[in-house]
């Protein structure tokens, strides 16, 4: 199986210790990201609330994970 992305090694790092993902060194990095946050005028869906909890629930693994 072919991964096009690269996920930041403290979320992985149990899949990779496990031998479910494996780490290949290619040389090359990606960039950081900047992410911006849009404020709609329109009230916003329901389904918002649940995609802030996820984001903030693998933010907070990340942290915890990477040290």
């Amino acid at each position: 199986m072919r991964v096009r992305h690269r996920a930041p090694r403290g979320v992985v790092v149990a899949e990779i210790d496990d031998g479910r993902l494996r780490e290949v060194n290619c040389g090359w990095q990606p960039s950081n990201l900047n992410f911006t946050a849009p404020f709609p005028i329109r009230p916003h869906h329901p389904i918002t609330d649940i995609a802030v909890q996820v984001s903030k629930d693998i933010a907070e693994e990340y942290q915890v994970r990477s040290g």
